[in-house]
């Protein structure tokens, strides 16, 4: 009996499986796309996603909780971590997420990670065409305050690292001119009225 071909065109790149959070959230996995859905399992991934390490149940609680008493946001935080576990299972990863008495982790591939390690040696396809829309687009995380704080912390920081590895690469002086002036007005898109990436532009 023939093995089974791969659904993937002959030819084309291999993609490994990652949750995508640099864009609207989503779950690739070879060709097949899954969208984070915008309620509170599809955050709770997206925060677990980004810490990249365990993250007190505690902790969590008074995240999402923090009027209701302990034994009510306990309660919350098992059904919530139930769905959690049924969205990833849908998806075929239900055993990426790790719970113990304590602590949660959520241990699958992002392209956060990927671009925290480009940050070191950036190159114009790590960091522009990777960083097409801001961390965790289209979220807004409503009555969920403490939510809505944490990702527009997340974004503002992510976006300041951007920066400042754009204009350390264009500051060293190693770029083609075309592929400079690509990454200013990447920066620029970002913020149109930043001066140091005008700046870099005339240069």
């Amino acid at each position: 009996m023939a093995a089974p071909q791969s659904l993937r065109p002959r030819g084309a790149p291999y993609k490994p499986a990652m949750l995508h959070l640099l864009d609207t959230p989503h779950w690739q996995s070879a060709d097949q796309r899954r969208d984070l859905p915008d309620v509170l399992p599809g955050w709770t991934v997206a925060f677990l996603a980004l810490q990249g390490d365990w993250v007190g149940r505690e902790h969590l609680c008074a995240m999402l909780w923090p009027h209701s008493s302990a034994s009510a946001a306990q309660h919350n935080l098992r059904v919530n971590l139930h769905r959690v576990r049924a969205l990833l299972a849908n998806w075929g990863i239900g055993e990426a997420l790790h719970t113990d008495r304590q602590r949660v982790r959520l241990s699958v591939p992002t392209d956060v990670a990927l671009l925290r390690q480009a940050m070191t040696a950036p190159t114009r396809h790590a960091l522009v065409e990777r960083h097409r829309r801001p961390l965790l687009a289209g979220m807004g995380f409503p009555g969920f305050p403490a939510l809505q704080d944490w990702a527009e912390t997340e974004r503002a920081a992510w976006q300041g690292r951007w920066r400042a590895a754009v204009l350390s690469r264009l500051q060293a002086g190693e770029l083609a001119a075309s592929e400079a002036i690509d990454w200013c007005h990447a920066l620029l898109q970002a913020d149109a009225l930043d001066e140091e990436a005008m700046a870099a532009l005339l240069r």
